[in-house]
């Protein structure tokens, strides 16, 4: 009986993290991170919008992992380990290319969860899985990696950003 309780609350937990995970998902959808070739055609305000969600969406990595900004949209996040040797680097980006929203046959900026299914630009790229592998550890959790992890964000795929959380 206590095997099948214990089940039951790994369980239950595995249903609210997976819950929690998709609305962070549905309110990072929202956000029109679209990129261009012309940098001019972007909406500034919709990137800043997710910037802004970080320390909303991911309260322990704000407290814990220090942002710092860089040049061509860069983000880098520093979850200093015990040691002092070289850092692993995660790296994930936060955009997405431009879409022909008339194709889709569901909004593509919405975050629409139906009969369990996500749908929205970018719910099947990897971009988050970086975020979400450090949130996973971070959240309700003190254990501390003994090696430095730098998560770096970009928003164009080899973008200047890129090359800047690489030095």
């Amino acid at each position: 009986l206590k095997l099948l309780f214990a089940l039951f609350l790994d369980f239950l937990f595995f249903i609210i993290a997976v819950s929690l995970n998709t609305v962070v998902r549905i309110r990072l959808i929202k956000c029109r991170t679209i990129s261009y070739a012309d940098n001019s055609l972007e909406d500034d305000a919709e990137f800043e919008k997710l910037i802004a969600l970080i320390p909303e969406l991911y309260p322990n990595v704000a407290a814990n992992c220090p942002m710092q900004r860089m040049d061509d949209r860069a983000l880098l996040f520093r979850w200093k380990g015990r040691s002092n040797g070289a850092p692993a680097v995660l790296m994930a980006h936060y955009d997405v290319v431009p879409v022909n929203e008339d194709m889709w046959d569901k909004p593509a900026f919405e975050g629409l969860l139906e009969d369990g299914v996500l749908w929205g630009r970018g719910t099947l790229d990897t971009a988050y899985r970086p975020a979400d592998s450090v949130t996973r550890d971070l959240d309700g959790n003190e254990r501390v990696s003994n090696r430095t992890i730098d998560l770096g964000c970009w928003e164009k795929m080899l973008s200047v950003g890129f090359f800047y959380i690489l030095r």
